[in-house]
């Protein structure tokens, strides 16, 4: 990851930074040998020892503060002169000014360093979506309609011979008529008030997963019913005598690259990012040297 020079962040900071310099550290600009200066080329004024150039008056020019060059100027003039005013009575001293500051430097520097950000190839989108093929795939998913008969053991045996009864009813119907479920009959043979009313249809479901109705054991046997209309074997579990019928299925998909393309984009951008963020800071950590103190 390459990362720009302060020189080419300099037009974002320059003004900030020398400010900066008399923010954190009030004796900055108060020495009395002062090295000879490189007056920048662009140089148009200069407040103290804060030179204003043309790419500073360019600056308030483009967001419409000032209708032309001089005014621009003097409203520079003018905030660099109430700046110092602000730091003669300390206000550049107190902790919500510092951070501020310390965080609009940091946002900066950060936002320079992602400019040399690419957008993923299309291999590499391919490569992102074959890697992650889990996540992009819609499982197999059944519909059916149940019929349910709760018993005491003592009525195990008359719950279970009431669905074999509708499923040899069930069983001479025609397959074009699974959608609507058991239909009307399902009041007459079921228990569940949930569905009953409602042809006994439940809507779908996945392979294991955990239902607020049906137990394991029946979605386990709905994924043994291969054609829509078939009909489960009578399935026992929690206490009651379960009959399936299957209504709808769909096979497991695979959502294509080119649908999930914009996603794989922005994760993409995501991840380098926070790459270049912690290659900016483990590069200035080189050069910046960082004390704590303790309070003991």
């Amino acid at each position: 990851m390459r990362f720009p020079q302060i020189s080419s962040v300099y037009p974002l900071l320059k003004l900030g930074g020398v400010l900066l310099c008399f923010a954190l550290i009030p004796a900055c600009g108060q020495k009395e040998e002062i090295e000879a200066e490189v007056v920048p080329d662009d140089a148009i004024a200069r407040v103290g020892e804060v030179w204003i150039t043309t790419a500073d008056v360019d600056l308030v020019l483009q967001t419409g503060r000032a209708r032309d060059a001089d005014t621009a100027r003097q409203q520079i003039i003018d905030e660099l002169l109430l700046a110092h005013a602000a730091m003669e009575a300390g206000l550049n001293q107190t902790p919500e000014f510092r951070a501020t500051w310390r965080q609009m430097l940091a946002g900066r520097i950060r936002d320079a360093s992602m400019d040399a950000l690419s957008s993923p190839t299309d291999a590499q989108l391919e490569t992102l979506h074959a890697q992650q093929i889990e996540r992009f795939t819609e499982p197999e998913r059944k519909a059916i309609a149940v019929l349910r008969r709760q018993f005491e053991e003592v009525e195990g045996a008359s719950a279970v011979a009431a669905l074999e009864e509708a499923r040899k009813r069930f069983a001479e119907r025609e397959p074009e008529l699974a959608q609507t479920g058991f239909g009307p009959e399902a009041a007459r043979y079921s228990d569940e008030p949930d569905t009953r009313f409602n042809g006994g249809l439940c809507g779908w479901i996945q392979r294991d997963q955990t239902h607020f109705l049906l137990p394991p054991e029946v979605i386990a046997a709905a994924f043994e019913l291969s054609d829509i209309g078939d009909l489960s074997p009578v399935v026992m579990a929690n206490d009651a005598a379960w009959l399936l019928l299957l209504t709808n299925q769909r096979p497991a998909t695979i959502r294509p690259v080119t649908e999930v393309a914009d996603l794989l984009r922005i994760e993409w951008y995501q991840a380098q990012q926070q790459r270049a963020f912690e290659d900016l800071l483990s590069q200035t950590r080189k050069t910046v040297s960082v004390e704590i103190f303790s309070k003991e």
